[in-house]
């Protein structure tokens, strides 16, 4: 039964049915805002639940819900995000741009990083600056 519930909310989900569900829109506005507000913290699952005033299990699947992605999963596309910006500036070293968007080491920086873009940070680095010429 699960199984066929599950088959047929992607159905639902993939062929454009309805609205999304997930999240009332103040809720995900205010974890929306604490992600971008805090991006270079440490932000955990319960601080954004806490945010929306809900369980973390509640918020994870709500939000994937409304997001389509975990919120693990939009925290790192937002580190990202920042991260490319900061890396096209070509102004700080990739160790410090690493923990400025939420990094522990430049390793799993790096890691991550590569994972998402097929490129090391400083490969795409590169890669920017000769496409800005």
């Amino acid at each position: 039964m699960a199984i066929l519930a599950r088959a047929m909310e992607f159905q639902n989900a993939s062929s454009g049915e309805g609205p999304r569900q997930g999240l009332a829109p103040w809720r995900l506005k205010r974890a929306i805002e604490y992600i971008e507000d805090n991006l270079g913290e440490q932000i955990s699952l319960t601080d954004l639940a806490e945010r929306a005033g809900l369980s973390r299990m509640h918020f994870a699947a709500q939000f994937k819900l409304a997001m389509g992605l975990s919120p693990h999963a939009y925290l790192t596309e937002k580190r990202l995000g920042a991260a490319k910006s900061l890396l096209a500036e070509g102004r700080l070293p990739i160790a410090q741009i690493a923990f400025a968007v939420g990094f522990h080491t430049q390793a799993h920086f790096t890691t991550v990083f590569r994972k998402a873009t097929g490129l090391t940070p400083k490969r795409w680095r590169e890669q920017a600056s000769r496409s800005k010429r």
